[in-house]
């Protein structure tokens, strides 16, 4: 993935101690682990050259306002030649910063090294194309804008080991859902795609959750805001929080169906475990105490 470049340099003697630049470093092309670790190196480099070029250009200026003219040929060696180091610095980090970001983030290697930071991190992290499951988030690779969103956010920090620590954090967060709110709109859902007949009885007709999911998601642009995936993973959190019964005691299920093997009718989500959790359909039926 990198290759070493030429040493040209060597230690220059200023003010009785050594400064040496680290070895330079050429990224792989479309590589964003690689070549922010890469800029990472550089920039550090070019830190502890300012720094010998700084404390270079003090003595030099000292020598000058001293007139101490049998000094000024060392100090402006050792001056010019931190410069011209630094100089070398800044066309190294110009080259390895020239990448298309577009690109790399549409690369698998992106995704690959994400994978692979949340391995060794030990975060539960599935992809699938431009989406990564990071339960209760999923994350969309946005490549056109230098980003990732997870969730609704926006989040420009996409160096992929930085990512994951990001991503750890969020998982740490408590997770902001509100089980009976929720059970309540899907039930309201329900009795406008149910057929007449079936919304007074309630005697568990099943509703697909792609109908429901369409009248949550009627008004413009809504979609867009909440996702099938974002409906999936809510859907997940209302199952696994055991809340089954509405306000007024109509009590929720989740048939399954043959739909469950067609991904264009039924809605699945990647649990924290890794695990594949697939909907197809939901249905109401009074409780034994409301008959």
């Amino acid at each position: 993935m990198w290759a070493r470049m030429d040493e040209t340099t060597s230690p220059t003697v200023f003010d009785g101690s050594s400064f040496e630049c680290p070895a330079r470093l050429t990224p792989a092309p479309q590589h964003v682990e690689g070549t922010c670790a890469i800029l990472e190196g550089l920039a550090q480099g070019a830190l502890e050259c300012a720094r010998g070029l700084s404390a270079a250009g003090k003595k030099l200026l000292a020598v000058a306002k001293e007139g101490r003219l049998r000094d000024v040929r060392a100090t402006s060696e050792s001056f010019v030649a931190l410069a011209e180091q630094l100089n070398q610095q800044a066309a190294q980090i110009s080259g390895a910063a020239a990448f298309d970001c577009e690109a790399a983030l549409s690369s698998p290697s992106f995704t690959e090294d994400i994978l692979a930071a949340a391995r060794q991190d030990g975060l539960a992290l599935h992809a699938d194309g431009l989406l990564l499951y990071c339960f209760p988030h999923v994350v969309r690779i946005l490549p056109a804008e230098g980003a990732v969103s997870i969730g609704r956010k926006r989040e420009y920090r996409i160096r992929p080991t930085a990512l994951v620590r990001r991503l750890r954090a969020e998982q740490r967060k408590p997770v902001r859902f509100k089980p009976q709110q929720f059970l309540q709109l899907l039930f309201s859902a329900y009795l406008l795609a149910a057929p007449p007949d079936m919304r007074s009885a309630l005697t568990g007709f099943v509703v697909p959750l792609s109908g429901i999911y369409q009248i949550l998601t009627l008004f413009p642009g809504t979609s867009k805001e909440y996702t099938q995936v974002d409906f999936a993973r809510d859907m997940y959190l209302l199952d696994r929080s055991g809340m089954t019964s509405t306000k007024d005691g109509a009590v929720v299920s989740f048939p399954a169906s043959t739909g469950t093997r067609a991904a264009n009718v039924s809605l699945s989500v990647v649990t924290e475990t890794g695990q594949q959790v697939r909907y197809y359909g939901i249905s109401f039926v009074r409780s034994a105490s409301e008959s």
